[in-house]
């Protein structure tokens, strides 16, 4: 059998649990997924300004 732990006989509500299941675990990735492309943006904003804060111009 090529999934042993899963129930023979589905019916609709197991159906709709598993994918409610499934939603939420895509928008639970893509809120990370969102918090770490923010993170990352104030990170790289922030070595920028950083970088040009010392840069003096003659």
């Amino acid at each position: 059998m090529l999934f042993p732990n899963r129930p023979v006989n589905w019916d609709n509500r197991d159906y709709r649990a598993y994918c409610d299941h499934r939603t939420r675990q895509k928008r639970r990735l893509r809120l990370r997924m969102s918090i770490g492309v923010a993170l990352a943006l104030m990170a790289g904003m922030g070595l920028v300004a950083a970088r040009f804060s010392t840069v003096t111009v003659w």
